[in-house]
């Protein structure tokens, strides 16, 4: 966990602060402003997400303590007392904001009291497009390209950096499963990049696609041996534009998506719904029947589309198309 906290600070800090404001601010806001229906469907999305981003980063105890959390909301669906009074009594009686502290105390003791939060000096995209536009008022072109290149690294991201992390979560998370991945392929498109804070969201929710990928889609290494593959999964990320859409594809070889009792190749699509999943007993890591209908919900908040394929014993392929909400690198 610390070594992932000294490489990756900045992002991780934002996770705390994001969650620590969600469950603080915005969950009472939102019992406000929507039905107990929608609500509990939508919190429980939400802190499935920010759990599954947490074990990513080795926050076990935070992890343990979300997971709970949603049978205990879960279980609420059916209180005959159930209203917004009672709702907003339950989840203040819970302490969510401080169910970082082992951690966050364990980072202060570790690595010093203020790493969280020592002053950082930050720009705003704002003030960096408004200087992009001066240097190309004010500078040779010849080296305000070079200049903006630069600047522009500040607020943009790419899928590859993007993926890099999720590889080193899905092959670890293999292991803990009694899993292997063989290969873990990233072609990404090296003239696209990414606004950082646009997507944001949508970044932090392919969680739920690379978790899926290795419980419920890679066999056991003995599994694909008696399949006639190799002993490790295979993983391959793609990017591309078109005209229209960024396109994200994200294969494995794995056993496939099997549907029971449905001959219709439209039930594929089940798995996005609420509630549906394909093991029967959940744990930390799998079975609320939460995480793709996450995906699907926050990919079609950007106007995008979410496409599945599957076959039997050969695989998935899961291809996300988003509006062109990006920049090129040239």
């Amino acid at each position: 966990m610390l070594l992932n906290i000294l490489i990756n600070r900045n992002l991780i800090k934002r996770y705390i602060d994001d969650y620590l404001n969600y469950v603080s601010i915005d969950i009472y806001n939102d019992i406000k402003n929507m039905s107990i229906k929608d609500f509990i469907s939508t919190f429980l999305k939400n802190i499935h997400t920010y759990k599954g981003v947490f074990l990513q980063w080795n926050m076990i105890n935070l992890g343990h303590k979300l997971d709970k959390l949603e049978n205990e909301v879960e279980s609420l669906k059916n209180n005959p007392e159930l209203n917004k009074n009672f709702l907003i009594a339950f989840l203040k009686n819970k302490k969510m904001e401080h169910y970082a502290d082992v951690e966050l105390n364990y980072i202060k003791k570790r690595l010093g009291k203020n790493f969280f939060s020592e002053e950082i000096y930050s720009i705003s995209k704002k003030q960096l497009l408004e200087l992009e536009k001066k240097i190309k008022e004010y500078v040779p072109q010849k080296y305000s390209q070079l200049i903006i290149s630069e600047i522009r690294k500040l607020y943009l991201d790419d899928f590859k950096k993007i993926f890099e992390l999720y590889k080193k979560y899905t092959i670890k998370l293999a292991k803990k499963f009694g899993k292997e991945i063989s290969s873990f392929i990233i072609d990404v498109d090296s003239k696209i990049s990414i606004d950082a804070e646009f997507y944001y969201d949508f970044n932090k929710n392919l969680i739920h696609i690379f978790r899926n990928i290795v419980i419920h889609g890679i066999e056991t290494p003995d599994e694909r041996l008696r399949l006639n593959k190799s002993e490790g999964g295979n993983i391959k990320c793609k990017v591309y534009e078109d005209n229209d859409y960024l396109h994200i594809t994200i294969s494995d070889d794995g056993k496939g998506i099997k549907i029971q009792n449905n001959n219709s190749n439209n039930d594929i699509y089940t798995v996005f719904n609420e509630g549906f999943s394909t093991v029967s007993n959940s744990n930390e890591y799998a079975g609320k029947g939460l995480g793709l209908s996450a995906i699907k919900d926050n990919i079609e908040k950007y106007g995008g589309k979410i496409l599945l394929s599957s076959e039997e014993n050969q695989g998935t392929t899961v291809e996300i198309l988003l509006p062109k909400y990006f920049h090129n690198k040239n």
